[in-house]
């Protein structure tokens, strides 16, 4: 059901500060810029009034992966990815050692974690990828990704630009039912990866004790892009409560292309995740495409688009 992983969106107080950060840290280019306005506000179900500004950027020459920059009343300030609900956006890398030397002298990325090797072919077909973690504009989690080996028949993931496209999105829960309920049966996603994990390389991109262990499922679409949803052991912390009519700071929604929106929306109020309504939107990447937001099993915002 659906297609791809298109986008996700961060809210942060100092957008243009941000949309220049992207740009001369990452290498991304502005691919659709304006006011949210009364119609965008409506569908994502926001306050234009909070958020009055918002900026697409991504790498150069790749249709998804998007970072979509909303300007918002404050920045993430928890220092943590452990918690509830969407906590990072991890991209591909063309050169991570060359990256992570880049961003170590950033005063827009942060970067919070070493390098660190991990090996995920014991989780059910997972690679060997080197990567690490940094809090980036409006202090969202930002984890940068270079494949090292991928199990056959899949081919190595490489990007022809310094930094590419958003891969992954993470997010994570203390509660499995939930998860499989909204990913697999409402979403009607496939379960790319399934395995307890006791690494403590993954640990430490993440910021947990070396000898915590959590369950990782990882689901994929048709086309590219992943979500994982790693399901924690011990108590995962709720976020400082927000408005309802404001994107959570940070990390703040998930965008993702599906087929047969109706049928998709209809399974997610089946499963106690509905009231959403689909309405045809006019901006980029809408382009007059329905688009309808739900929220997943930890309050996450899940932005559906008609594929």
């Amino acid at each position: 059901m659906i297609q791809q992983v298109l986008m996700q969106t961060v809210s942060l107080r100092l957008f243009d500060a941000g949309v220049s950060a992207l740009r001369d840290e990452l290498g991304f280019e502005i691919r659709h810029a304006g006011a949210v306005g009364p119609e965008l506000a409506r569908a994502w179900g926001v306050s234009a009034a909070a958020h009055p500004r918002y900026a697409v950027l991504g790498a150069p020459g790749v249709p998804r992966g998007f970072i979509r920059l909303v300007e918002g009343p404050a920045d993430d300030e928890t220092g943590t990815f452990h918690k509830r609900g969407l906590f990072n956006a991890e991209l591909l890398t063309r050169d991570v050692e060359a990256l992570f030397a880049r961003l170590k002298g950033s005063s827009a990325f942060r970067v919070v974690s070493d390098l660190n090797t991990y090996d995920l072919s014991g989780a059910g077909g997972g690679a060997v990828s080197r990567s690490f973690a940094t809090r980036g504009p409006g202090g969202a989690g930002f984890f940068f990704t270079q494949y090292l080996k991928v199990p056959p028949p899949r081919t190595l993931p490489v990007c022809e630009t310094l930094v590419g496209p958003m891969f992954n999105a993470a997010m994570s829960t203390g509660l499995r039912p939930p998860v499989e309920a909204f990913y697999e049966k409402a979403l009607g996603m496939g379960l790319r990866l399934a395995g307890r994990l006791t690494q403590p390389t993954v640990n430490r991109i993440i910021g947990l004790p070396d000898d915590w262990g959590f369950m990782m499922l990882v689901y994929k679409g048709e086309g590219d892009g992943l979500i994982e949803v790693d399901i924690h052991e011990h108590e995962v912390p709720e976020d400082p409560g927000v408005a309802d009519e404001q994107f959570r700071p940070g990390n703040s929604m998930l965008t993702v292309g599906a087929r047969d929106l109706d049928e998709v929306l209809a399974r997610a109020t089946q499963a106690g995740f509905g009231g959403a309504s689909a309405a045809p939107l006019a901006p980029w990447p809408y382009e007059g495409r329905r688009a309808a937001v739900l929220r997943g099993p930890s309050g996450e915002r899940v932005e559906l688009i008609e594929a």
